[in-house]
């Protein structure tokens, strides 16, 4: 039952996780202490045990980097039509020109 719990628990922490992106940083490290206690609960563990191993082991990312994931997969379907339209509706894409020779010397 607890790992149920666990799950769901875990499945809601991760739900809206690009909302978060211009969260501060102390505010990230408390959702990944929930989420390094989440794992330890799964796995029995006590908290001077390391976590990194149990998360790999779990195929779950650090909260940073499911920030960052759900933002580059939300852009991705927006660019490329399979985001819901009113996302999709928000973001252009423009493609710019290759730069000529003398603009490449100049940088």
């Amino acid at each position: 039952m607890s790992e149920h719990c666990t799950l769901i628990n875990t499945v809601q922490l991760m739900f809206c996780n690009s909302l978060l992106i211009d969260l501060p940083l102390t505010h990230i490290q408390r959702l990944q202490s929930v989420q390094n206690a989440a794992a330890r609960v799964i796995f029995n563990l006590r908290r001077c045990d390391h976590i990194t191993d149990v998360l790999v082991s779990l195929h779950w990312l650090r909260v940073p980097e499911q920030i960052t994931f759900m933002v580059a997969t939300l852009m991705y379907q927006a660019l490329h039509g399979s985001a819901p339209p009113y996302l999709a509706s928000s973001f252009t894409c423009r493609r710019h020109a290759a730069p000529t020779q003398a603009q490449v010397r100049l940088h």
